[in-house]
């Protein structure tokens, strides 16, 4: 099976937990979105985004598509990325 191509994620500031899926776990109709990513942390702070797989790593975006700007939260989502297949 080919490496997903793109993961959503959310981040939580209050609990520092960032959770996420990516297109390819499951049937296209299945597969989670940002507001059920939401759900399974419980933080009404929540920020959501987008990781695109590009080269040997990562464009991490926000949800508006733009560059995230906050390199904290940039390096929470690449340690995230890590752990994924």
């Amino acid at each position: 099976m080919s490496k997903p191509l793109y993961h959503r994620w959310v981040y939580s500031p209050r609990t520092d937990k960032v959770t996420m899926s990516d297109n390819k776990e499951t049937h296209p109709a299945r597969v989670r979105t940002h507001g059920d990513l939401a759900k399974e942390i419980d933080d009404s702070n929540a920020i959501h985004g987008y990781a695109f797989r590009i080269g040997g790593g990562y464009r991490i975006l926000g949800y508006d598509h733009k560059p995230l700007t906050d390199p904290f939260i940039k390096r929470r989502v690449e340690k995230e990325l890590t752990n994924v297949k």
